[in-house]
């Protein structure tokens, strides 16, 4: 198989919708102490744990 062909599907395992699920649930549950304070008022308006920085993509809260 191509490098190529294996990057591809490194990146498509990367960006999982499911997995990201799974990945930002688990880091919602690790940082929600840590940052409770800085992230309650988002928090409270979404039912999820959303800081500055963690939006744009799941996964990065992971690793």
């Amino acid at each position: 198989e191509h490098p190529e062909q294996r990057i591809y599907r490194r990146r498509v395992r990367a960006f999982d919708p499911a997995r990201a699920r799974q990945d930002y649930a688990a880091a919602a549950r690790r940082m929600r102490r840590r940052s409770a304070r800085r992230c309650r008022p988002l928090a409270r308006r979404h039912r999820r744990l959303f800081c500055a920085g963690d939006a744009p993509g799941f996964g990065a809260l992971s690793m």
